[in-house]
């Protein structure tokens, strides 16, 4: 039986190409922006904190303080989280359980949540600087999308 023109052209897409080259620039690159934003929130949570001090006052800041330590702390559980789960998944040689996995993916959010609260009931000054602090993630990860696309224009990678 013949193939037609679209189904060969249909089988040539699903032939994967080769795999990337680990030691290539563009690997090095890409292969290092969580390192880049584990950094970026540390830089932004410590300017901010500063910030926050001298515009609103102590408890403000020290909620900003607070939480981005906990923005900072639940980035890099959720990076070690997915790593393990992806080496789970890929290797199957993981030796660690799934349901360790996702005990620790479900206490980050609830540690997140009761430090939230204890802030709401203690100190409410401070929840909103506790709020800000929380997205620091975000703002390193647009930081780092920026940094990206301009190096990629730049180097052409």
């Amino acid at each position: 039986m013949r193939m037609t023109d679209a189904e060969r052209d249909l089988s040539r897409e699903q032939t994967p190409g080769p795999p990337p080259d680990p030691d290539s620039p563009a690997e090095r690159f890409y292969g290092a922006a969580v390192t880049r934003i584990v950094r970026g929130i540390l830089v932004l949570g410590i300017a901010g904190t500063v910030v926050a001090l001298v515009a609103y006052g102590i408890r403000p800041g020290m909620g900003f303080f607070v939480g981005t330590g906990l923005a900072y702390w639940n980035f890099r559980s959720l990076v070690s989280a997915v790593n393990s789960l992806g080496e789970r998944i890929v290797v199957g040689h993981s030796q660690e359980k799934g349901s360790a996995i996702v005990v620790r993916f479900i206490s980050r959010i609830l540690l997140v949540g009761l430090a939230g609260y204890a802030i709401f009931l203690g100190w409410p000054g401070s929840l909103s600087g506790f709020l800000v602090g929380l997205c620091m993630p975000v703002l390193a990860l647009i930081v780092e999308a920026g940094y990206e696309g301009f190096t990629a224009l730049r180097r052409g990678l």
